[in-house]
């Protein structure tokens, strides 16, 4: 298991912190096999439904269309709730090269 973060005092630094970590995501995701949900971080919903085999994710989108069609509760690890991924208004970043992003 491998996972990176950044801990820093100036919040001015943020950037140059935020930017090796995802540099280091990005270079370790050829060797990566899968991924926890516990340690995604601000990866977009690819990344997250990544997290689960497609039955499970499948599901959770069920119930998340059930109890929060709106997507009220959207922070975190978030599941859409039409399971659709590609429109998801970040879905061009990923596809950009972020952490977890595909390959189209």
């Amino acid at each position: 298991m491998l996972t990176f973060g950044a801990a820093y005092q100036d919040p001015g630094q943020a950037a140059i912190h935020e930017a090796w970590v995802t540099d280091s995501l990005v270079a370790m995701r050829p060797a990566a096999h899968g991924v926890h949900v516990s340690f995604i971080g601000n990866e977009g919903p690819a990344r997250v439904h990544e997290a689960y085999p497609e039955d499970t994710y499948d599901r959770l989108a069920a119930i998340k269309r059930r109890y929060d069609p709106t997507n009220l509760f959207r922070v975190n690890q978030n599941i859409v709730p039409d399971g659709d991924v590609a429109a998801h208004p970040r879905a061009s970043e990923l596809r950009r090269g972020l952490p977890g992003a595909g390959s189209d």
